[in-house]
């Protein structure tokens, strides 16, 4: 009985995920966020957390310092660590309907780890024929799953995707997105999953010829 008790616990879990619960490709979280910044944890409580700003990215917020409400893990998804003073990465944000910055994305896809001038994108795309695949990489708080970039490119990445939005949204439209490429590694990135979450607009064929993580 406490078999099957725990199996129909874990099938429930399973089918709450798949119903409630999508991740968020890199493009839409860098499109969507109200707030994109690499700050650094200055402060903690229970179910907040302050940090200081240490780059905008995107968006203007009203202080230095900024109070943010922390990820709750749950049965679909958890943070790679705990929250702890002194942590630095690059969140993601928007406004809830209080008004408070809250993480952007349910499986906590708006908090990307910053460690010696590295940011660790966790995608949720794995073992993908035409992407990166996340590899363990070993924080001075605990392990992650993720791919990893450089700090800085990343940032440039994400004002060059912000710079040439519109023109993407147009690419993506008349399909000619499909032969652009970027120099930074992390625009490339973000192009190749705007890509591939509209798919379903490129033959197989297109697909198999694109340089997929490569520079043009």
């Amino acid at each position: 009985m406490k078999t099957i008790l725990i199996t129909l616990v874990i099938a429930l879990s399973f089918t709450v995920c798949k119903a409630d619960y999508y991740r968020i490709y890199l493009p839409k979280l860098i499109e969507h966020s109200e707030l994109i910044a690499h700050v650094k944890i200055t402060d903690e409580t229970s179910d907040y957390f302050e940090a200081e700003i240490i780059c905008e990215i995107k968006g203007t917020p009203d202080s230095p310092r900024i109070t943010v409400k922390k990820f709750n893990n749950w049965a679909c998804a958890h943070r790679w660590a705990a929250y702890k003073t002194g942590q630095e990465e690059l969140v993601f944000l928007r406004k809830d309907k209080n008004g408070e910055w809250e993480i952007y994305g349910a499986g906590d896809e708006g908090e990307m780890p910053v460690e010696n001038g590295k940011i660790y994108y966790e995608s949720f795309i794995r073992n993908h024929p035409y992407l990166e695949s996340a590899k363990e990489h070993r924080l001075s708080l605990g392990n992650i799953r993720a791919v990893e970039f450089e700090l800085e490119e990343s940032i440039k990445g994400i004002t060059m995707y912000l710079e040439k939005q519109a023109e993407l949204e147009k690419m993506t439209e008349n399909k000619t997105i499909i032969d652009f490429y970027s120099e930074n590694i992390f625009f490339q990135r973000a192009i190749d999953e705007r890509i591939l979450r509209n798919k379903k607009k490129f033959t197989e064929e297109e697909l198999k010829q694109r340089k997929f993580g490569n520079r043009g």
